[in-house]
């Protein structure tokens, strides 16, 4: 994937080899949406113990299955579970709302974007919905 070293692990106070071990939807989950975030005016210093709720919808991850040169060590783990997604958004902006990683078969996307629309009618939080999918093997297409 082009530009994937490119992405700012410093930003997201995570160490270089932490970042190479990341599935790239993690990293586009943090960069995206902490821009999404920063263009409604919010910045780091502002969202952190704030009762925002993260919401990802995700499904079909081919991470596990691309060939990597480099030895993943520790991290391998935390960097190609999807599970992560939502809990590692939260844990790097000190973010206190609810952390919700979904994957269901075809609507992900979708029931992300209710659980968070249901979040903000019940409690009033301002919640980050998100959905990836991003094919990264040739033959998936």
């Amino acid at each position: 994937m082009d530009g994937i070293e490119l992405f700012d692990c410093k930003m997201f106070s995570m160490s270089p080899n932490e970042a190479k071990s990341m599935d790239p939807h993690q990293r586009l989950i943090l960069e995206v949406g902490y821009e999404a975030l920063y263009n409604m005016g919010q910045r780091k210093n502002t969202l952190v113990n704030s009762a925002c709720g993260v919401y990802v919808g995700c499904g079909n991850v081919e991470w596990s299955m691309v060939p990597r040169d480099q030895d993943q060590g520790a991290f391998a783990a935390t960097g190609g579970a999807l599970s992560i997604s939502s809990g590692r958004f939260s844990f790097t902006l000190g973010l206190k709302g609810p952390s919700m990683t979904i994957d269901t078969d075809a609507s992900s996307g979708a029931t992300s974007i209710y659980l968070g629309a249901e979040a903000v009618q019940r409690k009033g939080d301002a919640p980050l919905r998100t959905s990836f999918q991003l094919p990264l093997r040739p033959t998936c297409c």
